[in-house]
């Protein structure tokens, strides 16, 4: 295999397998926090939603 400009054969840059790994971490990484957040906020959108169901105590006749 000849390596040139850090370029190997197939046009694949020259990176040893744990910067791969460490990128494909880092992407899931970001890839989860995103998930996170999107859950967060529908837990909360959920949580006000559920909130102004619920009668006030004000509001109650006895």
């Amino acid at each position: 295999m000849v390596f040139r400009f850090g370029v190997n054969n197939w046009g694949l840059r020259n990176t040893s397998f744990l910067e791969r790994l460490q990128k494909k971490h880092i992407g899931q990484s970001i890839d989860l926090v995103a998930r996170l957040f999107r859950l967060e906020s529908q837990v909360i959108s959920l949580a006000n939603h559920e909130m102004f169901k619920m009668p006030s105590s004000r509001s109650s006749t006895v």
